[in-house]
């Protein structure tokens, strides 16, 4: 009898003999599909999320832009929090696909930090969904979540995004003060081991739930 793997039962055997010990009475064989294609899809977003951090750090690098990698924002990872005098992104990676609900499931992180900024920002944040190897430009879609019949502002980025942003005009033509981006920086260091009070111990970090 042959394994799923060519083998033969001896030749099976055979190989795992070693790996026995009192117990374990056999050794299974799980599906190798669906789970391959995921995993395989998995490291070529990773690839690409690779290719966005480089045109990010270059960004960076012309100065008046910062990019803060994976802030969790409502249960949800945000790869790149992305701010400057333009506005503020939240950009994903993607490899050419993407899905409406992919989309819907990102909506609430971006909620959420528009939320922050306050009302008196007149700026919209943008979520972002980048594919790095298709042609430098970007579109916006507007759609309707199929489960929450929320709706769903996506821009979709491809090839060159620090262009892309490099040349970004901000809603309603009213930018962000870059001292606000400074002021930003400095408020965000890390804090709960720093004491104005001079303690030698540092405090307990805030919860988990506050962050």
């Amino acid at each position: 009898m042959n394994h799923p793997s060519g083998e033969t039962h001896a030749e099976r055997e055979e190989r795992l003999r070693h790996l026995r010990h009192p117990g374990l009475r056999d050794f299974s064989w799980p599906e190798i599909e669906p789970l391959a294609s995921r995993l395989e899809r998995a490291a070529r977003v990773f690839e690409c999320r690779g290719q966005t951090w480089e045109m990010l750090e270059a960004l960076n690098s012309r100065g008046g832009w910062a990019v803060r990698p994976d802030v969790w924002v409502r249960g949800t990872c945000v790869p790149f929090f992305v701010y400057g005098w333009k506005g503020v992104f939240l950009i994903w990676s993607i490899d050419y696909r993407w899905t409406a609900r992919q989309a819907g499931m990102v909506m609430p992180a971006r909620e959420e930090i528009q939320r922050e900024l306050g009302p008196n920002w007149p700026g919209q944040v943008e979520a972002i969904f980048h594919s790095p190897r298709e042609a430098t430009g970007y579109e916006r879609q507007l759609l309707v979540d199929e489960d929450s019949a929320r709706p769903i502002d996506i821009v979709i980025v491809g090839g060159r995004i620090d262009e892309v942003l490099g040349d970004w005009e901000p809603v309603g033509k009213v930018g962000i003060d870059p001292e606000w981006g400074r002021a930003l920086d400095a408020a965000s260091k890390p804090r709960w081991w720093r004491s104005a009070e001079g303690w030698h111990k540092a405090p307990a970090p805030p919860p988990h739930e506050q962050l």
